[in-house]
């Protein structure tokens, strides 16, 4: 049961719906006041009793907030008893949706506990995201609940759907990013954190690469890119176009071309970048033609 204030004095008002039948009092305990019932006996005929009123016993659900049964016109029904005191004796002006507990004691249910609040206001009182992160440390994520929520969120169902960033909005995010780069540590961070995971151009990453412009052979393009500084993306791009990635020319070592130096050239000339050249290979390239 609920727990009671000391020298509070207990009072009890009707459940909305159950005028008459059953009470709910400040300190968080619900009752069921006399009556008279009719039932129907094996020879048709209605016999009439008068039932008791009594404390109800109560049940905690799952989350542990106490829950209680009903009953009415043959069915029952089961109510959190919070929301039954909150309703009878806390004023809710601005029609809030939810109850909260303000000691994070669910089976405390003395009116002085609680208040009517929004869903965000209650999803993140006090201490309850630090309890829910512990609860579920080390547990892993259920794949069907997991499914269940990406499903949820395509189409319609995604709080994005249909709308789009205003022309002023794209504006101050391009220029809020201007000139950011990330830093060698975030870089860092990100390539250990991928380290060991497959990806579709694993095969790649293995396949030796030559850098023509400074006669270098790596490994793969992860070390291409490590020495280079861009991402494995750009040099794989570079070694299957004629162009330049940060002003060196990239290819895999199984497809160095004959003329070098002419390849170079063609690769600086598509990408605008003659003064990168060192003398040599343009006096080179200059002869050949």
């Amino acid at each position: 049961m609920a727990e009671r204030m000391i020298d509070m004095e207990e009072i009890w008002k009707d459940i909305p719906g159950y005028e008459g039948m059953y009470q709910v009092s400040n300190t968080g305990q619900v009752r069921s006041l006399d009556r008279e019932i009719s039932q129907l006996n094996r020879w048709g005929s209605y016999s009439h009793k008068t039932l008791k009123g009594r404390i109800l016993s109560s049940s905690s659900d799952d989350d542990g907030y106490t829950t209680v049964a009903l009953s009415k016109g043959g069915q029952t029904k089961y109510y959190l008893v919070h929301r039954l005191v909150a309703q009878a004796f806390l004023p809710n002006p601005d029609n809030l949706p939810q109850v909260n507990h303000k000691d994070e004691h669910p089976c405390n249910n003395n009116v002085n506990n609680l208040e009517w609040c929004t869903f965000e206001y209650n999803m993140t009182y006090g201490t309850r995201l630090q309890r829910i992160s512990a609860a579920n440390k080390g547990k892993p994520f259920p794949k069907e609940l997991a499914a269940a929520m990406s499903e949820s969120r395509k189409g319609s169902g995604n709080p994005m759907y249909g709308k789009h960033h205003s022309e002023e909005a794209k504006k101050k995010i391009s220029e809020s990013l201007k000139g950011k780069k990330r830093s060698p540590e975030a870089i860092d961070n990100v390539r250990k954190a991928l380290l060991g995971k497959p990806t579709w151009n694993k095969g790649l990453q293995t396949t030796p690469i030559t850098c023509l412009d400074e006669n270098i052979e790596f490994e793969g393009s992860r070390s291409a890119s490590e020495w280079a500084g861009v991402t494995s993306s750009a040099i794989i791009y570079a070694c299957s176009h004629v162009s330049c990635c940060k002003g060196h020319v990239f290819v895999y070592s199984k497809n160095i071309p004959e003329d070098v130096a002419q390849y170079v050239y063609e690769c600086y000339k598509h990408s605008g970048r003659y003064k990168d050249l060192e003398m040599k290979w343009l006096d080179k390239c200059q002869n050949n033609t």
